[in-house]
């Protein structure tokens, strides 16, 4: 591999690694996605993972926007 290669292919792994702890920080903590649950309303396994609460919460944002699309 040339000396080029090799650093474009640095480049693209520092690219990379930059984008996934970007999307990282976007996404709520575990607190953060208990606490819109709370306030919804929702019940919930207080052990559950942060898969399982992401999970949670998108149904329900789907479910509010079904409701929406209903109303109009």
């Amino acid at each position: 591999m040339s000396l080029y290669e090799e650093r474009v292919k640095r480049l693209h792994d520092h690219v990379i690694k930059n984008q996934k702890k970007a999307e990282k920080a976007n996404e709520p903590t575990i607190a953060e996605i208990k606490k819109m649950l709370d306030e919804k309303g929702v019940e919930y396994d207080k052990r559950a993972n942060k898969t399982e609460l992401l999970k949670l919460l998108e149904e329900l944002n789907k479910a509010d926007e079904d409701e929406k699309g209903d109303a109009e």
